[in-house]
């Protein structure tokens, strides 16, 4: 495959923590939450332009330094399975992945209503 680069490069933070039992906390407002997703697989994840990650662009010029025939993928964000968090650390407390599973952002204001309405 020479002449054909590819990397891939994700979750690494999340995986070395897990490797390492160093803890993973997730910060976010509580209004990022939605407690009607049962699985993270059903999380939309807005796709970001290429561009972004393949050069930068501003008032001293624009710089490329990807092939131009190269593809990128540039999620907004991605997805932490569960099991990899300690702990989430939103706006409304703290909580554990048991009250994750438990139903506890069912509770909580505004859980489950900004990415629903969003996407919705």
């Amino acid at each position: 495959m020479q002449g054909n680069g590819a990397a891939l490069v994700k979750d690494n933070d999340r995986l070395l923590a897990h490797f390492h039992d160093v803890p993973f906390y997730v910060v976010a407002l509580c209004t990022t939450a939605d407690a009607n997703c049962k699985i993270g697989v059903n999380i939309p994840v807005e796709q970001r332009a290429q561009s972004e990650i393949t050069g930068v662009k501003g008032n001293f010029g624009e710089v490329n330094w990807s092939s131009e025939k190269a593809n990128a993928f540039n999620p907004a964000f991605d997805v932490t399975p569960a099991s990899m968090v300690t702990a989430w650390v939103l706006d409304s407390g703290v909580y554990a992945l048991n009250d994750i599973q438990q139903g506890i952002l069912k509770t909580l204001p505004s859980s489950g209503s900004a990415l629903s309405q969003k996407n919705g």
